[in-house]
């Protein structure tokens, strides 16, 4: 029986998967299972490159009838894997030809380790660095980046890794609840991270492990209203998880009238117009607790 299943989530960004079903070519690792799940895609071309890979010997896909988000595909893909690790890899995203072997060796080596993550670089500048993870601000809710390392480390309290390609103990996962749906994308990873470690379980990055993501690829770019809902709602969820009632008061304060009033400069510097009302909706939401599909509603 294999030990680990390839997990994409895919959602009308299934010309990317076929990308990234190339560079696993080069692998030196083979011996894996390959999950698609399709959340309902309903671009004309991305229905065309998801019939190609359903032909594909040794690809499981699944079309869910439904947009259930990167945490409900996550969630509803476990029911079909029975693997004991699982690779979470976005559609746009290739892998170096070591990656799943360090990934998987680190992971193999404790039992107590939950979650390893790679190092990310730029798609389009393959030597730059996009994230080495980051460590969570719980005064902003804003992410900074972490120093980048050589060799492979621990995460401590506080940070976070990239969930773009990800892998974890499957149990460890199920145990900690799985993804919290209402995220539907973004800092759902984060959450889930902070509470494996509060229970003890170790998330590490391996800078060993590369993979080059087109940023922000499958949801159409850092400066598309999707994006800019969701981060803006999703950061009050993770915050109000997390933080004592003070705290969160305080949170709330600084996001309300300190970086909002920034935020909306920022808008008006750029010309970003159309941004404007899906981050004072995503607030909104946040506030209100009105989470999962909201943006589309």
């Amino acid at each position: 029986m294999k030990k680990l299943t390839l997990l994409n989530i895919n959602f009308n960004d299934s010309n990317h998967t076929l990308e990234l079903l190339e560079s696993l070519k080069n692998s030196n690792f083979k011996e894996y299972d390959f999950l698609v799940w399709d959340n309902n895609s309903t671009k004309p071309e991305a229905a065309e490159a998801r019939d190609k890979i359903e032909k594909m010997q040794d690809i499981k896909l699944i079309k869910n009838s439904k947009n259930l988000g990167f945490t409900g595909g996550v969630n509803g893909a476990l029911k079909h894997i029975k693997t004991k690790y699982v690779l979470l890899l976005n559609p746009d995203t290739i892998i170096d030809k070591d990656t799943i072997k360090e990934m998987l060796g680190l992971i193999e080596g404790d039992e107590k380790i939950a979650f390893v993550s790679a190092a990310i670089y730029n798609y389009h500048q393959r030597d730059k660095i996009d994230s080495f993870g980051g460590k969570m601000s719980f005064f902003t809710g804003i992410g900074r980046p972490l120093k980048i390392e050589t060799e492979t480390r621990e995460l401590k309290d506080g940070e976070y890794c990239d969930a773009c390609c990800l892998m974890f103990n499957r149990e460890i996962f199920i145990e900690l609840g799985g993804y919290d749906d209402r995220y539907f994308a973004y800092a759902e990873t984060e959450d889930v991270l902070f509470k494996a470690m509060k229970k003890g379980y170790k998330v590490y990055i391996n800078p060993k492990a590369r993979v080059w993501h087109k940023l922000y690829g499958s949801s159409g770019g850092k400066r598309s209203k999707f994006t800019t809902y969701h981060l803006a709602r999703n950061r009050i969820l993770l915050m109000r998880k997390y933080l004592s009632l003070p705290r969160f008061m305080l949170f709330l304060f600084l996001n309300l009238f300190l970086i909002t009033p920034v935020q909306t400069l920022i808008f008006l510097k750029r010309k970003q117009f159309d941004l404007m009302p899906s981050y004072y909706k995503g607030i909104l939401h946040g506030l209100i607790g009105k989470y999962g599909m909201a943006f589309f509603e």
